[in-house]
């Protein structure tokens, strides 16, 4: 975000997200007596087809508003059954730009757990690599050495 107030599209996005999940929530109590919203429904449907919103969009207006603690999964969907969601509070620009780090350093941290696999895998690769000649200069040497017992007419070795 600048200075002069303008906010990134994926603000804009998750605020549209949120504001129609909202409008069609349903204010329902949970075992504990606590009256939540709970919006049902098809979240890809909402936001590729009730919004017009592109397809890449849908992931990350989706972690932008569970990290920004405004909406929290209740029931995952799949197929026809619906999924559920706590509608709990507004996007703030505060809030994404709060989520935007946290975003920033999981992206961080996995990148480096990457980097530190791939050396992992490497060092895996090299020390099996390393095995492998072990055991052939061993076999090399045996053989070598029950040749030179069998020429020199040694039957056992002392």
């Amino acid at each position: 975000m600048n200075d002069d107030d303008s906010t990134p599209i994926m603000f804009d996005h998750c605020v549209a997200v949120f504001n129609a999940m909202q409008k069609t929530a349903a204010i329902k109590e949970t075992e504990g007596g606590v009256r939540i919203a709970v919006w049902e429904g098809y979240l890809t449907r909402l936001i590729q087809q009730d919004l017009d919103l592109a397809v890449p969009y849908y992931s990350s207006i989706r972690a932008h508003l569970i990290r920004m603690g405004c909406v929290k999964q209740l029931r995952r969907g799949g197929g026809s059954s619906m999924s559920q969601w706590e509608v709990i509070k507004p996007p703030t620009k505060e809030l994404f730009e709060s989520a935007e780090a946290t975003g920033s350093q999981k992206l961080q941290r996995k990148e480096t757990h990457s980097q530190q696999l791939n050396d992992l895998t490497k060092r895996v690769a090299s020390l099996e690599q390393n095995e492998r000649t072990l055991i052939d200069t061993i076999n090399r040497l045996q053989a070598m050495f029950e040749t030179h017992i069998n020429t020199n007419g040694h039957s056992e070795v002392a």
